[in-house]
């Protein structure tokens, strides 16, 4: 064996080990970082609460927007339409499955569990809570809230990487 290359395997080897002695503590740190060694199990369960947290952080804001009688606007009916109770819970029921089924909660998690949990929101405010949804940004053209703005970004980006993003293979 040369030198070089007793050298350059002494290199990964040292290279190797330092890796797998920093990985436990970037993962302790910020779990989504380092996902090799982060099962699947733990994953779900920082989304689930990620998820709580925004849900909450949706409804909190609604709900001083409510007591403090700021201004917002009662919507009785999204984008216009009449949905019942059960039309809601097919849709949202979709939605999820359609994560799932197409792994975007895989491949985009932060924009998938914004879209989740804006939805989410938006259906405990209107059918669980108060039976309207509050509306209290004022954008002169439409009235829309937190949740909405959460959902619309998390489409708009996940369909930006979907169809030009990083690796988008075009055919000629």
């Amino acid at each position: 064996m040369s030198a070089k290359k007793i050298k350059h395997e002494f290199k990964d080897k040292v290279r190797h080990q330092s890796l797998d002695f920093v990985a436990p503590q970037i993962e302790s740190i910020i779990p989504s970082i380092s996902k090799s060694n982060f099962n699947i199990f733990q994953r779900s369960t920082f989304h689930f609460f990620i998820f709580l947290a925004v849900v909450g952080l949706n409804l909190g804001i609604s709900q001083i927007v409510r007591v403090r009688n700021l201004y917002y606007v009662a919507n009785y009916e999204p984008f216009g339409f009449s949905f019942g109770l059960w039309s809601s819970v097919l849709i949202l029921a979709i939605l999820f499955l359609s994560f799932i089924y197409f792994k975007l909660l895989a491949k985009f998690p932060i924009f998938s569990l914004l879209v989740m949990a804006g939805a989410y929101s938006n259906f405990l405010e209107k059918w669980i809570l108060y039976g309207n949804v509050a509306d209290y940004i004022n954008a002169y053209i439409s009235q829309f809230n937190l949740a909405d703005m959460q959902i619309w970004s998390g489409i708009l980006v996940i369909n930006w990487y979907v169809w030009f993003g990083k690796g988008r293979k075009v055919k000629t």
